[in-house]
């Protein structure tokens, strides 16, 4: 497997991160039927209606759209579920959006900012990265082995 393909956007507002994944994602005139949408803050980022628009857009231009969701390792889900598909090419969305909500998780945890903690700040933002199984001189990276494949 390869990484084709990465580009980020980092954004504490909503509507510019979508807006400019919607402006990132137009610049290809082919991209993969198979998409994976990821959060570390776990489905809860489809109950904004702007992130939820944005993907069902997604699923009505004929796009396979499946949410993989396993918190901070959601990416790595998403790679596994690549792994086991018959698909040639997927790209993986990460919507690191709505703050307040992934930093107050942090914070349930013990983990985060909150009074008396000093731990994970959140950084939100989008990411889209392309996912192929065909070699490409232009691939970033090859993902040939790491514990959570193996």
């Amino acid at each position: 497997m390869f990484i084709k393909a990465l580009w980020t956007h980092p954004s504490d507002n909503t509507q510019d991160a979508l807006a400019a994944l919607v402006d990132h994602l137009s610049q290809y005139t082919h991209l993969p039927e198979q998409v994976y949408v990821v959060s570390a803050g776990e489905a809860h980022v489809l109950l904004d209606p702007e992130v939820l628009q944005a993907v069902v857009e997604l699923d009505e231009r004929g796009h396979h759209v499946q949410f993989v969701g396993s918190a901070c390792t959601s990416f790595h889900a998403a790679v596994l579920a690549f792994q086991a598909s018959g698909q040639a090419d997927a790209i993986v969305i990460n919507l690191e959006l709505n703050k307040p909500y992934q930093q107050a998780c942090l914070d349930s945890l013990g983990i985060g900012t909150a009074a008396g903690q000093n731990g994970l700040n959140v950084r939100t933002g989008v990411a889209v990265t392309w996912l192929t199984r065909i070699y490409d001189e232009e691939a970033i990276a090859k993902i040939v082995r790491c514990d959570i494949l193996s």
